[in-house]
C-alpha cells in the first residue's frame, strides 16, 4: 500500500512534469498476515516519507469495534467481527458485518459513536505510544485510525 502511495505521487509529478506537494498523505492499512517484520517496515516507510500512517494491528475492524466499546484484551480478527455483530444485535439490528458494506459507516453512526471510537483507539494507542521501542507489530489491539480525525478535524478532543 506504501509503496503504490508513492508510486501514485511519482507518476502525478511524472506526467504533470513538476513535483505537487500535498499538505497531507494518508496511507490505511492494516497487519492482517503480513510479517511483523513488513508491517513494521511499511510504518516506517510512511514516515520516511512523510506519510501519516493510520494502521492497525491486527485488522480494520478494530477500529469498527472500537466505535461500540473499548477492547483491551487480545483478541484476533476473526474474534472482531464477532464481537461486531454482538454489537449489532444488542441494536436490535438484524445485520452481519461484511467487509466491503457500502452502508457500514451510516450504522456507525447510528448505532456506534465516532467519539466513542476515537476515544478508544487513543486510550489502547496511547499504552504503548509512550514508549517509541515498541513496534506497531506488538501493540495488540490497536489502531491509529483515530490521527485521521486530529489532523483533519481540529476539534482537538482531548481523552484522558
Amino acid at each position: 500500500m506504501v509503496k503504490t502511495a508513492i508510486n501514485i505521487i511519482d507518476t502525478v509529478d511524472k506526467n504533470l512534469m513538476k513535483t505537487t506537494y500535498y499538505e497531507k498523505i494518508f496511507v490505511v492499512f492494516d497487519k492482517d498476515n503480513f510479517t511483523n517484520e513488513e508491517f513494521d517496515n511499511a510504518v516506517n516507510m510512511c514516515e520516511k516519507n512523510n506519510f501519516i500512517p493510520l494502521w492497525s494491528n491486527e485488522s480494520f475492524e478494530l477500529w469498527i469495534l472500537f466505535h461500540f466499546n473499548l477492547l483491551e484484551s487480545s483478541i484476533g480478527r476473526k474474534e472482531y467481527i464477532r464481537k461486531i455483530d454482538e454489537e449489532f444485535k444488542k441494536n436490535n439490528l438484524n445485520y452481519r458485518y461484511k467487509k466491503n458494506d457500502k452502508n457500514l459507516y451510516l450504522k456507525l453512526i447510528i448505532y456506534g459513536s465516532l467519539e466513542k471510537a476515537i476515544k478508544n483507539a487513543t486510550i489502547q494507542h496511547r499504552k504503548y505510544d509512550f514508549n517509541k521501542l515498541i513496534k506497531p507489530s506488538k501493540c495488540d489491539n490497536c489502531t491509529t485510525c483515530y490521527l485521521f480525525f486530529d489532523e483533519v478535524d481540529n476539534r482537538n478532543l482531548n481523552f484522558k
